[in-house]
């Protein structure tokens, strides 16, 4: 679950994706051969699977871009190239999605300047046609940011691709789950809080995705909503009730938060990525505490 990788699913939406980008940016071209917005290709591609995949991918592009150009194929390179590979280094820089309509606009203006260096080392810059291509290519940098925008949801929604974006929500205290549980178990979220952030710096420490880690372990006790009172840390009134109940029905109750705070992510529409931490958190071992409690009471018990 700590690694980045792509189903067969993902990668055919992808690359579906891209086969109608192309086709749309041959149309685009028709208009103006500097309307040039493929480069929201390396822009989500930065985002969903990071920039090693993403500078190849606007290399491609850009030479792609160059043979769908009637004529002037070498600026049209240049411009691409240039800004997808700004497009993709900025795309992360901030941690919000708006982000990527600045990186799309970065990406355009950066196409636009090496254009007009360009065009200037040709002896053509200064012309009112040079002004109008720039204004093109700036279009066409905020468009690939819209288009990364809009397609975003959609990928995150529909195809399980689990952002940067979509964790560092996730851990607003604002959302839905995390309310319930500073509010319902709050001795659970304390608890929750300090191991999200040891977990994320040993994450961090093996080279693992720490963000992931983090956000996993900031959920995985949400199963104590059902039953908060039966946990330790929520006990601030010093009454256990599992004082007054047999140690096998604790037993039961203890290992069911598991199992319900699987269901509480299902509920929620939480990340299918972040039902490992839960599942897996609790372990196989033995409750000690009511493993003896059970032998004081009966005797002989079956670990």
């Amino acid at each position: 679950a700590l690694r980045r990788t792509a189903s067969v699913g993902q990668l055919a939406f992808l690359a579906g994706l891209w086969a109608l980008a192309l086709v749309a940016q041959r149309v685009g071209l028709a208009a103006d051969a500097h309307f040039l917005f493929i480069a929201f290709l390396p822009l989500l591609g930065a985002i969903l699977f990071g920039e090693r995949l993403a500078f190849p991918l606007a290399v491609w592009l850009a030479v792609v871009s160059a043979f769908l150009t009637p004529g002037g194929a070498f600026p049209t390179l240049l411009v691409v190239l240039t800004g997808g590979t700004v497009a993709v280094l900025t795309a992360r820089a901030f941690q919000t999605r708006a982000s990527l309509l600045l990186a799309g606009l970065l990406g355009g203006a950066a196409g636009a300047l090496s254009f007009a260096v360009y065009t200037a080392l040709a002896g053509g810059f200064g012309t009112l046609s040079v002004a109008v291509s720039l204004a093109w290519i700036l279009g066409g940098g905020l468009l690939s940011g819209i288009l990364a925008l809009a397609a975003l949801p959609l990928a995150e929604s529909n195809l399980g691709f689990l952002t940067e974006f979509r964790l560092l929500e996730l851990t607003s205290p604002s959302n839905p789950l995390l309310q319930r549980l500073l509010l319902e178990a709050p001795g659970t979220y304390q608890h929750s809080l300090i191991i999200s952030n040891l977990v994320a710096q040993a994450v961090s420490n093996i080279g693992g995705n720490a963000l992931l880690a983090r956000v996993g372990a900031l959920y995985h006790d949400v199963g104590k909503l059902r039953r908060p009172q039966f946990f330790t840390e929520n006990q601030l009134a010093q009454d256990n009730p599992h004082d007054r109940i047999s140690p096998h029905l604790s037993y039961l109750i203890i290992t069911s938060h598991v199992r319900d705070g699987v269901e509480l992510l299902r509920e929620y529409g939480l990340p299918a990525a972040l039902e490992p931490f839960v599942n897996e958190h609790h372990g196989t071992t033995v409750l000690a505490y009511f493993y003896k409690r059970a032998l004081e009471s009966e005797g002989s018990v079956q670990e």
